[in-house]
């Protein structure tokens, strides 16, 4: 966690070059208002002392817990992007892979062409920016969107308790999970290695096992993700009421833990080159915290938890094989060939920013 001056970190967060120019949402109508309050009125506020929040809109998406100097004050800066990125991605699992291949295709390209630019691409993020400007706006049925309204809250919840269990992870004993998730870890390798016993890739796979599975950081992303999962039950029964809503928030964590690992992937948190990694950490992470989420179902409702689970599953291969990865890995050979044959310095663009504007969309009423 970030330990900088207050001033610092209000100019930061206001002045990015990375800002986005379109409201996306108005405050009253911002989840995160009603999740922050939430937790504030919550036992939380014991854990982070002073909790004051800075809200922005930029490309790099991701919300952050911050200390500020000589004070007891923490800074939530809450990156509403997030939102509209996560209301494209949950849409997409829940349409026919076919039917939205041109949505998928268009998502990619914009997500690209933002990575691009947060690492000062010009050459990748004019192709990006381009090939996204080409195709038609997304188009939405309202009705489904709407449908993943508790969804959507409950992914918001989900992304601020995780940030602050990493601030927690060492003022506070968030260790309690960390010798159950080792385990875990250890136990999904084995089961991954019996499974694959024929493969033909198995040296590499195994190579990059023994760098995952005693890996500190992926340790304390799966301790992280238990402990908001925990939080969540424990302190929002008034919105998670029932069996079917505590299921709808397990679904929404596991879409939530697939796009984050996606988004890994396309903003080269992990290595676009080692794709053996990418699916094993995306494996260890959705298994860790699949192996835990029975504790919080009574044993008559679990066969309907993994059935949803196992539905899911299947959204994210398709999702995954079919086309969103076939064609970031397409954009990337691209781009490599265009760097090949094109210098940096003969490229010129007056108007650098303005060929990107974020991902939007119409929405369909039916």
């Amino acid at each position: 966690m970030l330990s900088i001056s207050k001033e610092f970190i209000l100019k930061t967060a206001k002045n990015s070059k990375f800002c986005l120019p379109i409201d996306y949402y108005s405050s009253e109508n911002s989840l995160y208002s009603a999740v922050l309050n939430s937790l504030i009125e919550s036992k939380a506020s014991e854990l982070f002392h002073d909790l004051e929040v800075i809200e922005c809109c930029t490309i790099e998406k991701y919300p952050k817990v911050v200390s500020v100097e000589n004070s007891k004050i923490i800074f939530i800066i809450y990156d509403r992007y997030m939102e509209v990125v996560n209301d494209i991605f949950n849409y997409l699992y829940e349409s026919n892979v076919e039917e939205s291949n041109s949505d998928i295709e268009k998502l990619v390209f914009g997500l690209k062409a933002e990575n691009c630019l947060l690492n000062d691409d010009k050459l990748g993020f004019i192709y990006t920016a381009l090939n996204y400007n080409s195709f038609s706006d997304f188009n939405f049925n309202h009705l489904l969107v709407k449908k993943n309204s508790f969804v959507a809250s409950m992914q918001v919840y989900f992304l601020l308790l995780h940030e602050f269990a990493h601030y927690s992870f060492k003022s506070i004993n968030i260790n309690e999970f960390k010798t159950s998730v080792t385990i875990t870890l250890k136990t999904l390798c084995d089961d991954l290695l019996l499974s694959l016993n024929d493969d033909e890739d198995l040296p590499s796979i195994i190579n990059s096992m023994k760098n995952l599975v005693d890996n500190e950081d992926l340790i304390e992303e799966c301790c992280c993700d238990l402990f908001a999962m925990g939080f969540m039950f424990r302190y929002l029964q008034n919105t998670i009421n029932s069996v079917e809503k505590k299921i709808e928030t397990i679904k929404a964590i596991m879409l939530q833990l697939n796009t984050l690992n996606l988004l890994s992937l396309v903003h080269e948190k992990q290595n676009p080159n080692d794709f053996s990694y990418f699916e094993l950490t995306t494996y260890l992470r959705i298994g860790s915290f699949r192996a835990h989420i029975s504790n919080y179902f009574d044993e008559c409702h679990v066969d309907k938890l993994h059935l949803t689970i196992n539905e899911l599953f299947k959204k994210f291969d398709q999702f995954f094989n079919t086309c969103f990865l076939k064609k970031f890995y397409s954009i990337e050979d691209e781009i490599n060939n265009l760097k090949e044959n094109i210098s940096p310095e003969n490229i010129i663009c007056e108007n650098y920013f303005d060929l990107y504007k974020g991902l939007t969309w119409n929405e369909i009423k039916m």
